[in-house]
C-alpha cells in the first residue's frame, strides 16, 4: 500500500500506530495532522528511523490486519454453511417422513 492510499484510511492508521509504536499519543496523532507523509516526517523526528523503515512498519501492519479481516471472513462464511446445514437437515426428514 502506498501512502497515498492510505489516506483514505487514516483513522484505521491511527489505531496502527498506536500498536507499532505504542507510547504515542493523542497529541502526537494530531501533530500528524491527518497526513501519511506528515506521520511519516513525524515519526522520522521522534524515533530517529529512516522513511522505508517506517513505511515498512506500517505496511506490515496493514497486511497483518488485512490477513486478521479474511480470517474473520472465512470463519464467518463456515458458520453459515454450517447453519445451512443445520437447518436443511431437519427438512430433508420432514420432507421424508411427510410422504
Amino acid at each position: 500500500m502506498n501512502i497515498d492510499q492510505a489516506e483514505g484510511k487514516w483513522e484505521q492508521i491511527k489505531g496502527g500506530f498506536k500498536e507499532i509504536w505504542s507510547d504515542l499519543t493523542d497529541s502526537d496523532l494530531g501533530k500528524m495532522k491527518g497526513s501519511m507523509q506528515e506521520a511519516v516526517g513525524y515519526l522520522q523526528e521522534k524515533y530517529g528511523d529512516t522513511k522505508e523503515a517506517i513505511e515498512e512498519k506500517i505496511d506490515e501492519w496493514i497486511k497483518k490486519n488485512k490477513k486478521d479481516k479474511e480470517k474473520i471472513a472465512t470463519m464467518k462464511k463456515k458458520r453459515w454453511r454450517h447453519f445451512i446445514c443445520l437447518f436443511s437437515l431437519p427438512l430433508y426428514w420432514i420432507s421424508v417422513i411427510s410422504f
